[in-house]
């Protein structure tokens, strides 16, 4: 990967960890060297023994949040949770107040109907989570 600091170039790795949201334990990992994560949520998700069983849901973080990944996981029999952005860190208290948003058109880009996703009861709780478990990249 490019160095910001120099014209020089550093070894880095991409490093995954898939984690199970309830307990936090670590259930799989993977090492890539990509510098982005769009094409990791896949192999983290195959490094889960099957012993463990398949996950019924997926959080991601917004590196992950592409149309791919998406219908990946929904092909897989998987509820996808991806964040489509950052989220500050406070929020005004008007915040809380603003009108929902309406329902996304059906051929908006994946980020769109994923947003809207997120303001569910069950979504605003995944993305809350995301942070401190999830399928999340820690490199």
């Amino acid at each position: 990967m490019k160095n910001s600091n120099n014209d020089g170039f550093d070894q880095d790795d991409n490093a995954q960890a898939a984690v199970e949201q309830a307990s936090v334990l670590l259930v799989a990992h993977t090492l890539s060297n990509p510098p982005h994560d769009q094409a990791e949520a896949l192999p983290t998700l195959d490094a889960i023994p099957l012993a463990l069983g398949k996950p019924k849901a997926g959080a991601l973080d917004n590196g992950y949040c592409r149309a791919t990944n998406i219908a990946a996981l929904e092909a897989r029999d998987m509820e996808p949770y991806s964040a489509t952005g950052r989220t500050p860190h406070h929020p005004s208290g008007l915040a809380s107040f603003a009108q929902q948003p309406t329902l996304p058109p059906a051929d908006a880009r994946p980020k769109v109907p994923m947003a809207d996703k997120l303001q569910t009861e069950m979504g605003g709780a995944i993305d809350r989570l995301r942070g401190q478990s999830a399928l999340r990249a820690d490199s």
